[in-house]
């Protein structure tokens, strides 16, 4: 507890109508006494190499399912925001592939993110059948969605809708002083860097076709 729940290894976010100097005034008469630590020794973890697909199949009274991920980077890469915008190209609102494409024709829901993260992590689509339909068919659907991110560059009218999408996600998340400080906070204790969450949504907002495509 000593190790890791020390003020050096502590960020503390306060929004709201408030005067700097009081704060820190408080600040000082409430946690000075706080000793401070050394730093905890780094923790780094890394998953074995992949050399090649693994699969495990669980059985359990529960509608069919399953969840498919790939390798990302940490946060930071530069291919991040290209893998964003191909999530949300693939599974953002009604709008997206996976929606007309699999929703509509009543095989099924399939939904995509990209985590970003301190250490490497993944891509996950989850997908669940409809009625009599299979995982299976809905995995085969799913690739070949994924295989035309591979081979067409997606419309100036895709990318312009991912970046409206972002845009107002940003907006909404901010409409609170909690909102705010779980944006400062999340981004400067992952990445050190508060300012983090604006730079990514503009980073996203640059993201070309043939980023998408590579």
């Amino acid at each position: 507890f000593r190790s890791n729940y020390s003020p050096a290894n502590a960020v503390a976010v306060l929004v709201g109508d408030v005067k700097a100097d009081e704060v820190f005034a408080i600040a000082e008469r409430y946690f000075a006494a706080i000793p401070s630590q050394p730093m905890p020794r780094p923790v780094v973890t890394r998953d074995a190499p992949h050399s090649g697909e693994r699969r495990v199949e669980v059985e359990y009274p529960a509608n069919p399912s399953a969840f498919i991920t790939w390798a990302t980077p940490a946060i930071g890469h530069a291919d991040l925001p290209a893998l964003d915008v191909a999530a949300n190209i693939l599974s953002g609102g009604r709008t997206s592939r996976f929606y007309k494409n699999l929703r509509e024709k009543k095989l099924g829901t399939a939904s995509t993110n990209v985590d970003y993260a301190r250490y490497p992590s993944s891509f996950f689509c989850q997908i669940t059948p409809y009625g009599n339909h299979t995982v299976q068919e809905l995995e085969d659907s799913l690739y070949a969605e994924i295989d035309r991110l591979k081979t067409e560059k997606v419309t100036e009218w895709e990318l312009q809708k991912v970046r409206n999408q972002i845009d107002a996600q940003l907006t909404r998340s901010l409409e609170s002083n909690q909102g705010l400080a779980f944006r400062l906070a999340s981004s400067e204790g992952v990445t050190g860097n508060w300012h983090d969450f604006v730079d990514r949504n503009e980073a996203i907002k640059k993201v070309t076709a043939d980023d998408v495509m590579r």
